[in-house]
Protein backbone atom coordinates (compact mmCIF):
# COMPACT_ATOMS: atom_id res chain seq x y z
CA UNK A 1 0.00 0.00 0.00
CA UNK A 2 1.09 3.18 -0.71
CA UNK A 3 3.98 1.97 -3.47
CA UNK A 4 3.71 4.53 -6.66
CA UNK A 5 6.27 5.11 -9.49
CA UNK A 6 8.54 7.99 -9.34
CA UNK A 7 7.45 11.46 -10.56
CA UNK A 8 6.87 15.08 -10.36
CA UNK A 9 3.76 17.14 -9.95
CA UNK A 10 5.10 20.28 -12.53
CA UNK A 11 3.59 23.53 -12.28
CA UNK A 12 4.72 25.47 -15.61
CA UNK A 13 3.85 29.21 -15.51
CA UNK A 14 5.05 32.60 -16.38
CA UNK A 15 3.39 35.52 -14.16
CA UNK A 16 4.37 39.06 -13.75
CA UNK A 17 6.90 40.16 -10.42
CA UNK A 18 3.46 41.46 -8.88
CA UNK A 19 2.16 38.40 -9.45
CA UNK A 20 5.84 37.00 -8.31
CA UNK A 21 5.93 38.65 -4.79
CA UNK A 22 2.12 36.85 -3.78
CA UNK A 23 4.09 33.29 -4.42
CA UNK A 24 6.51 34.57 -2.18
CA UNK A 25 4.00 35.93 1.18
CA UNK A 26 3.10 32.05 0.47
CA UNK A 27 6.41 30.86 0.71
CA UNK A 28 7.15 33.25 3.99
CA UNK A 29 4.16 32.19 5.84
CA UNK A 30 5.90 28.94 6.15
CA UNK A 31 9.62 29.99 7.13
CA UNK A 32 10.44 28.77 3.13
CA UNK A 33 14.11 29.56 2.31
CA UNK A 34 15.20 29.81 -1.10
CA UNK A 35 19.00 28.21 -2.09
CA UNK A 36 20.77 29.19 -5.49
CA UNK A 37 21.76 25.57 -6.81
CA UNK A 38 25.67 26.27 -6.85
CA UNK A 39 28.19 24.54 -5.06
CA UNK A 40 28.25 26.55 -2.00
CA UNK A 41 24.37 27.20 -2.51
CA UNK A 42 23.54 30.67 -0.83
CA UNK A 43 20.68 31.25 0.60
CA UNK A 44 18.51 34.38 -0.79
CA UNK A 45 16.01 36.45 1.04
CA UNK A 46 12.63 37.00 -0.69
CA UNK A 47 14.09 40.77 -1.67
CA UNK A 48 16.56 39.02 -3.57
CA UNK A 49 14.88 36.04 -4.89
CA UNK A 50 12.55 39.34 -6.49
CA UNK A 51 15.45 41.18 -7.41
CA UNK A 52 16.40 38.56 -9.80
CA UNK A 53 12.76 37.55 -10.56
CA UNK A 54 12.26 40.86 -12.18
CA UNK A 55 16.21 40.94 -13.95
CA UNK A 56 14.86 37.38 -15.45
CA UNK A 57 10.95 38.79 -16.45
CA UNK A 58 12.53 42.09 -18.05
CA UNK A 59 14.78 39.82 -19.56
CA UNK A 60 11.88 37.06 -20.95
CA UNK A 61 9.64 40.21 -21.87
CA UNK A 62 12.65 41.93 -23.40
CA UNK A 63 11.57 44.12 -27.08
CA UNK A 64 14.57 44.40 -27.71
CA UNK A 65 16.85 41.52 -28.76
CA UNK A 66 19.50 40.56 -25.62
CA UNK A 67 22.08 38.35 -26.84
CA UNK A 68 22.98 37.08 -23.15
CA UNK A 69 20.82 34.51 -21.19
CA UNK A 70 19.37 35.54 -17.79
CA UNK A 71 17.93 32.06 -16.27
CA UNK A 72 15.99 31.55 -12.92
CA UNK A 73 17.09 28.72 -10.69
CA UNK A 74 16.49 27.69 -7.03
CA UNK A 75 15.99 24.90 -4.42
CA UNK A 76 12.75 26.29 -2.32
CA UNK A 77 13.73 24.64 1.12
CA UNK A 78 10.62 24.28 3.53
CA UNK A 79 11.36 23.65 7.27
CA UNK A 80 11.05 19.94 8.01
CA UNK A 81 10.44 18.03 5.20
CA UNK A 82 11.52 18.09 1.41
CA UNK A 83 11.18 21.19 -0.83
CA UNK A 84 10.49 22.05 -4.58
CA UNK A 85 12.73 22.66 -7.38
CA UNK A 86 12.00 26.18 -9.31
CA UNK A 87 13.88 26.55 -13.27
CA UNK A 88 13.42 28.56 -15.92
CA UNK A 89 13.05 26.16 -19.38
CA UNK A 90 13.30 26.68 -22.78
CA UNK A 91 10.09 26.77 -25.03
CA UNK A 92 10.03 24.82 -28.13
CA UNK A 93 7.95 24.69 -30.70
CA UNK A 94 8.08 22.81 -34.58
CA UNK A 95 5.53 21.96 -36.93
CA UNK A 96 5.41 21.12 -40.45
CA UNK A 97 7.39 24.50 -41.76
CA UNK A 98 8.71 25.66 -38.72
CA UNK A 99 11.02 25.15 -35.78
CA UNK A 100 12.37 27.52 -33.14
CA UNK A 101 13.10 27.71 -29.30
CA UNK A 102 13.02 30.59 -26.64
CA UNK A 103 15.28 30.13 -24.04
CA UNK A 104 13.99 29.89 -20.13
CA UNK A 105 10.48 31.55 -21.25
CA UNK A 106 8.88 30.36 -18.67
CA UNK A 107 9.40 28.40 -15.02
CA UNK A 108 8.97 25.02 -13.88
CA UNK A 109 8.11 24.73 -9.94
CA UNK A 110 8.18 20.83 -9.40
CA UNK A 111 7.92 18.41 -6.09
CA UNK A 112 8.27 14.74 -6.37
CA UNK A 113 5.45 12.54 -5.81
CA UNK A 114 7.50 9.78 -4.24
CA UNK A 115 10.20 8.45 -1.81
CA UNK A 116 12.42 5.55 -1.61
CA UNK A 117 12.14 3.81 1.57
CA UNK A 118 14.24 0.44 1.96
CA UNK A 119 13.25 -2.55 3.12
CA UNK A 120 14.69 -4.25 6.59
CA UNK A 121 17.37 -5.66 4.75
CA UNK A 122 18.20 -2.48 3.59
CA UNK A 123 19.27 -4.01 0.16
CA UNK A 124 15.99 -3.38 -1.81
CA UNK A 125 13.74 -0.38 -1.81
CA UNK A 126 10.12 0.64 -3.38
CA UNK A 127 9.06 4.02 -3.92
CA UNK A 128 6.40 5.01 -2.15
CA UNK A 129 3.98 8.21 -2.04
CA UNK A 130 5.79 11.39 -0.17
CA UNK A 131 2.39 12.36 1.54
CA UNK A 132 2.86 9.15 3.68
CA UNK A 133 6.10 10.13 4.99
CA UNK A 134 6.47 13.73 4.50
CA UNK A 135 2.10 14.94 4.56
CA UNK A 136 3.48 18.99 5.15
CA UNK A 137 4.89 19.55 1.76
CA UNK A 138 2.49 18.77 -0.91
CA UNK A 139 -0.38 20.96 0.40
CA UNK A 140 1.85 23.90 0.23
CA UNK A 141 2.59 23.31 -3.42
CA UNK A 142 -1.00 22.69 -3.88
CA UNK A 143 -1.79 26.09 -2.45
CA UNK A 144 0.86 27.85 -4.75
CA UNK A 145 -0.35 26.25 -7.72
CA UNK A 146 -3.74 26.90 -6.97
CA UNK A 147 -2.64 30.79 -7.06
CA UNK A 148 -0.96 30.31 -9.89
CA UNK A 149 -3.90 28.65 -11.50
CA UNK A 150 -6.45 31.22 -10.18
CA UNK A 151 -4.54 34.23 -12.18
CA UNK A 152 -3.50 32.51 -15.36
CA UNK A 153 -5.10 30.59 -18.40
CA UNK A 154 -3.14 27.89 -20.40
CA UNK A 155 -0.71 29.65 -23.13
CA UNK A 156 -2.60 29.53 -26.75
CA UNK A 157 -0.62 30.71 -29.62
CA UNK A 158 -0.94 31.55 -33.33
CA UNK A 159 1.85 31.22 -35.67
CA UNK A 160 0.90 30.69 -39.51
CA UNK A 161 -3.00 30.50 -39.34
CA UNK A 162 -2.52 27.68 -36.79
CA UNK A 163 -3.64 27.57 -33.36
CA UNK A 164 -1.40 25.49 -30.47
CA UNK A 165 -2.30 25.20 -26.72
CA UNK A 166 0.83 24.60 -24.45
CA UNK A 167 0.26 23.60 -20.71
CA UNK A 168 2.21 26.90 -19.55
CA UNK A 169 -0.21 28.94 -17.43
CA UNK A 170 0.35 32.79 -18.30
CA UNK A 171 -1.51 35.69 -16.37
CA UNK A 172 -3.17 38.25 -18.93
CA UNK A 173 -0.54 40.84 -18.39
CA UNK A 174 2.19 38.38 -19.12
CA UNK A 175 0.30 37.39 -22.33
CA UNK A 176 0.36 41.32 -23.35
CA UNK A 177 4.28 41.73 -22.65
CA UNK A 178 5.32 38.39 -24.34
CA UNK A 179 3.17 39.46 -27.75
CA UNK A 180 5.59 42.85 -27.28
CA UNK A 181 8.56 41.37 -26.81
CA UNK A 182 11.42 40.51 -29.70
CA UNK A 183 11.49 36.59 -29.59
CA UNK A 184 7.67 36.53 -30.31
CA UNK A 185 8.08 39.37 -32.99
CA UNK A 186 10.71 37.71 -34.41
CA UNK A 187 9.33 34.55 -34.44
CA UNK A 188 5.66 35.60 -36.07
CA UNK A 189 4.03 34.49 -33.00
CA UNK A 190 0.21 35.94 -31.81
CA UNK A 191 -1.03 35.42 -28.35
CA UNK A 192 -4.30 34.38 -28.89
CA UNK A 193 -4.71 33.32 -24.35
CA UNK A 194 -6.75 35.97 -23.81
CA UNK A 195 -8.63 36.82 -26.85
CA UNK A 196 -12.06 35.09 -27.67
CA UNK A 197 -12.52 31.96 -29.48
CA UNK A 198 -13.69 32.29 -32.63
Amino acid sequence: MGTIKCGFWMTKFLITPNEFENILEICDKYGITFEVTTFERPKHSKENVLVEYKKYYNHVTSMEKINNRIGFVYSVVIPDTLGFHLVSNKFQYSDEVKRFWIDDLYLELSYQKAVAINDETGEYFTYEDINLHYPKGYPIYKEIEDYIKGISKPMRIKINDKVKSFPIRISQNVATDLEQSWSFKENQIEMISYKPKK
